[in-house]
């Protein structure tokens, strides 16, 4: 597996969409007034490993 531009490549991707999620989802958050723990809440759970499902967890109950 020793494919180093693969990784260089696939990193590239995943922080292009990461920061395009943001800039999409920021003015979103801000139009439908979420409050400011419920989009930090979300800004640390889309960095942190299996965050997005303790996130949702929490939303479902």
């Amino acid at each position: 597996w020793d494919l180093p531009q693969a990784v260089k490549v696939v990193g590239w991707l995943h922080g292009i969409l990461f920061i395009a999620y943001w800039v999409y989802a920021v003015p979103l958050f801000t139009k439908l007034k979420w409050p400011a723990d419920r989009v930090i809440g979300l800004g640390l759970a889309s960095v942190l490993p299996f965050g997005t499902f303790v996130m949702e967890r929490k939303w479902l109950r």
